[in-house]
Parts: structure tokens; C-alpha cells; sequence
């Protein structure tokens, strides 16, 4: 880890130093229309604000709508966003949908160019997902995301930090977009899956799927916000029922393996230092709590292909099963804040906003 900050790791952890957190969010590819759930249902909680977030491929998108919406209107805004993106992706790969893709008559037809790295990634959409997904311009993603977002708002002062991360390919280095850099470019660098899509080149530098060095990187928000409490949204069960037995499923897991293994490395590291900080104070140094709302246990249900699964209903049940999740974490909750007279005073359960 970079400098000289550490965190206090508890796995469901359920009291908060004050109700101002920071959020870290998985990826998954469509299993962030499960953390879409979740976040809807913090978003709906009066005890809460959020003062940053770092995400990483589907979890940078859902950062990033999170980010604009509350620094343009609020939490309210927030939830429009969220569900105007998710809805308009399905939407938008309905209309791309390809009923029935003859991999022998596409051999067939690009025998000559077969070696070539842009037929590679042509075959391997189509082989993956059930609508036409275009791995250079990574449509209909890249569409979406600029119809929902104005960047703008990031630029702000008062703006919610957000946190973009991305795989350098030339360096095999972590990059960190925030602020007025993030934009469509930058996210669709952090969401870009190897052997599915291609790099996204920006300022002459490739990137690929943030997730490949950690799912997400979490360090952004320790030392990026002031907030003692960070809650990691985990969207990827840790363990698969089976062993992937088709081309879609070999590359969700390959990807979830190395995710999991970048986040596993840094809350070790965390971990480490919160017991170097437990033999005593060290200059430099400042305690975090780390909280952790799991995967619904539904999820283990779902083959490793869901991840390239676009459609509204898909879409809505992960919500549901993000949103059940959300509100058990939150039911669990003690929010310990400071009075004004400088005491400790203990927030009651959770209040919706609406």
C-alpha cells in the first residue's frame, strides 16, 4: 500500500463513528445492477452521507453515476441516475440482441484475419453475450453512459469524490482517475474486460478492466477522503459452485480470480497494519474502520455467464437481491456521532428518506 495510512478490517462490521462514509465497489459486469440495489437502499437512509468512492469496472460505473448524482441533487438524484442508467443499458442491448450466432460460418468468413487481435475480440463477444456488443467502441455501454452522466458537476468544490481505477496494459500499473478526469473514456477503460474488449487508449496510455490489480483498489478513499469509515460493497461471491464449463463462464471466472486475488492482497495489507497500529501509535498513521456488506447469498446461485447478461429483468432481480442486502446491513447498523455539547450521542435505526 502507498503511504502512511491503515484501516481497522472487520468483516460486517455494524457500528459507524459517525454517519459520514466512504464506499468501495466491486465490479461484476451486469452484477452491478446488485450494487445498484444496495446503493439504493443507503441512499434511502437519513443517517448516511457519502463522502467519496472508488469503484472499478462495473463498480466505477456505478461510482460514477453515485458521484454526479449526489453532487447535482442529492440522494434523490443519485437513485434517478441509477436507475435511468440500468434500465437504458438493457434497453439499449435489446436492441442490439442477436437471436442466433453460427461460430463455424463466422470461422468460415474471417479464416484469413483469424489471428489478428480485433477478430479475436469480434469472436469472443459473440460468444459471451447474447447482444451485439462492439469491443472497440464498447457499445451500447459507451452510449449509455453518455446519455445519463454530466461530468461537469465533478469539477465542483463541494463535489462527491469519485474514484476511477483502471489496469495500465504497457505498465501493468494501477491508474486512478478522479475528479474532473473521469469521464466516459475513463470508465470504459475500467469496464473493459480482457480477451472481450479492447484497450482504451487515453493520453496515449492502454488501459484495461480495473479490476485485473483489485476489485476495487480501496486506498483511494483512505487516503483520498477524511472519513474513518469505509464500506466495501462486495458484488462476486468468493467462491464458484462449478467449474466453468462454457467460453462466457471461463472468462468471468478468470477475471473474478484475479480481482479477488488484488482485493484479497490489500486487506491483508490493511490487516497488518492494524495490528502494527495495536502495539501502539505511530506517527503518520490513522485508524479506519472497514465495513463490508457481502453478496446476497442468491448470488452463489448464478453461473459465472450472468456477468454478460443484459436484460431489464435480470436487471431488476439483482437490484431486488442488492437492495434486500442493503436494508439487512442497514437494519444491523449503530450510527455513533458527535453532538454539538461535544458528547457521544447514538442514532437510532435506520430513518428512509422516502
Amino acid at each position: 500500500m502507498h503511504g502512511a495510512v491503515v484501516a481497522n478490517a472487520a468483516a460486517e462490521h455494524s457500528q459507524l463513528e459517525s454517519g459520514t462514509i466512504a464506499l468501495a465497489l466491486q465490479g461484476g459486469g451486469s452484477l452491478g445492477a446488485y450494487t445498484w440495489g444496495v446503493l439504493d437502499a443507503l441512499l434511502a437512509d437519513s443517517r448516511l452521507r457519502i463522502e467519496g468512492v472508488t469503484g472499478a469496472s462495473a463498480g466505477a460505473i456505478n461510482a460514477a453515476l453515485l458521484a454526479v448524482g449526489l453532487s447535482a441533487g442529492g440522494p434523490d438524484r443519485a437513485r434517478e441516475l441509477l436507475r435511468t442508467f440500468w434500465e437504458a443499458l438493457a434497453a439499449a442491448a435489446d436492441r442490439r440482441r442477436v437471436w442466433m450466432f453460427d461460430p463455424v460460418r463466422w470461422l468460415r468468413r474471417n479464416l484469413w484475419r483469424l489471428t489478428s487481435a480485433q477478430a479475436f475480440y469480434e469472436l469472443m463477444t459473440r460468444i459471451v453475450a447474447d447482444f451485439d456488443i462492439d469491443p472497440g467502441t464498447m457499445e451500447p455501454l459507451r452510449g449509455t453512459l453518455e446519455a445519463t452522466l454530466d461530468y461537469t458537476v465533478l469539477s465542483r468544490p463541494d463535489a462527491v469524490r469519485v474514484f476511477v481505477n483502471a489496469t495500465n496494459v504497457r505498465t501493468a500499473e494501477p491508474r486512478v482517475f478522479s475528479g474532473p478526469e473521469v469521464n466516459t473514456d475513463a470508465i470504459c477503460a475500467s469496464a473493459a474486460v480482457p480477451m472481450v474488449m479492447q484497450p482504451v487508449e487515453i493520453d496515449g496510455e492502454h488501459y484495461w478492466d480495473g479490476g485485473l490489480l483489485g476489485d476495487p483498489v480501496v486506498y483511494p478513499v483512505i487516503y483520498g477522503c477524511g472519513t474513518r469509515d469505509i464500506v466495501l460493497v462486495q458484488s462476486r461471491p468468493m467462491e464458484c459452485n462449478s467449474v466453468p464449463g462454457t467460453a462466457a463462464e471461463v472468462v468471468s471466472r478468470t477475471v473474478a480470480l484475479a480481482s479477488s486475488a488484488g482485493l484479497v492482497r490489500e486487506l491483508r495489507m490493511i490487516a497488518f497494519v492494524t495490528q502494527l497500529l495495536d502495539e501502539g501509535p505511530r506517527p503518520g498513521y490513522r485508524q479506519i474502520q472497514l465495513h463490508v456488506i457481502s453478496p446476497h447469498p442468491s448470488l452463489r446461485t448464478l453461473d459465472c455467464a450472468q456477468m454478460f447478461r443484459a436484460d431489464k429483468g435480470f436487471f431488476l432481480h439483482l437490484r431486488h437481491l442488492g437492495h434486500e442486502r442493503g436494508r439487512q446491513w442497514l437494519a444491523s447498523l449503530d450510527v455513533v456521532a458527535s453532538g454539538l455539547d461535544g458528547d457521544r450521542v447514538r442514532a437510532p435505526s435506520a430513518r428512509p428518506r422516502g
